[in-house]
């Protein structure tokens, strides 16, 4: 009975295999093929790597850390280019020549990088921040610009006051030749001087520095215009922040796409100095 019941179920198999076989050889090809394209993707990953790598390390690193930086700068638009001049800067700074001359071309970074963008489906997003970016420091230009004016008709409304210190305080006369000389600085640097003191830091050499009351009384006029311009940095530096995390995810993704170690997400030898 054991016999004719194994005969029984092998009878069934083989029927199972001859009645489903057009069914299996298909599974099979799918099974086959999909096989040959991960070996086949593993294979483009390997070949992609090295330019991934210059990629990460030449344009992804130092563009954040332009990035950061510029979030400290008043009114510098934003420009890949101008992160590729600063890495070239900070290479010849340091001695290292022989990098400069092997440097990957800035239109081929900037190309990959739109890649990665279009592939990761960010570069929308990434356009539409740069755009707005971009917008906001040429208001922030203009309110600065027209700060600085309003700071002329007020400062020369002082003159008196400001001359009488600039004759008895030597080291007026020994950092500024001339008195316009002081008054130019005065109206330079005096937006300078209220972003310090919101830090609670001090003036330094600027030079409101022994025009404390003077400074305040300003201060207290030109308060609308400040918060303007305040409110304009402030949105400008999330745009920045809304831009570094887009390339932060980039830089996740290809980290995991193409298996990168940290030393290959950096540029080690400006590790010290980023």
């Amino acid at each position: 009975m054991s016999e004719a019941f194994v005969e029984l179920n092998i009878q069934s198999v083989v029927k199972f295999f001859e009645h489903y076989s057009g069914l299996l050889q298909v599974v099979a090809s799918f099974i086959m093929a999909y096989i040959s394209y991960r070996m086949y993707r593993n294979a483009i990953k390997v070949s992609e790597k090295p330019a991934v790598v210059e990629l990460s390390q030449f344009f992804i690193a130092p563009l954040e850390r332009y990035l950061q930086d510029l979030r400290e700068k008043e009114c510098e638009k934003f420009s890949p280019m101008n992160c590729f001049r600063l890495l070239e800067a900070k290479l010849s700074a340091h001695g290292y020549y022989t990098y400069i001359s092997l440097l990957p071309s800035n239109e081929i970074l900037l190309a990959e990088f739109y890649s990665i963008l279009d592939r990761t489906k960010k570069r929308r997003t990434w356009d539409l921040r740069v755009k707005e970016l971009d917008g906001l420091c040429e208001r922030l230009t203009l309110r600065i610009n027209a700060l600085k004016e309003r700071l002329k008709e007020l400062i020369e409304e002082h003159r008196d006051e400001i001359k009488e210190k600039y004759e008895t305080i030597d080291w007026l006369k020994k950092s500024y030749p001339t008195f316009q000389d002081l008054i130019n600085s005065m109206v330079n640097e005096f937006y300078e001087c209220y972003i310090r003191r919101k830090k609670d830091q001090s003036m330094g050499n600027l030079s409101w520095y022994y025009f404390d009351d003077l400074f305040n009384r300003i201060k207290g006029e030109l308060s609308y215009d400040l918060e303007e311009i305040d409110d304009i940095r402030r949105r400008r530096n999330d745009t920045i922040e809304n831009l570094i995390s887009l390339l932060r995810d980039v830089r996740d993704h290809l980290k995991n796409e193409y298996k990168l170690t940290p030393s290959e997400q950096s540029l080690r030898i400006l590790s010290d100095y980023y």
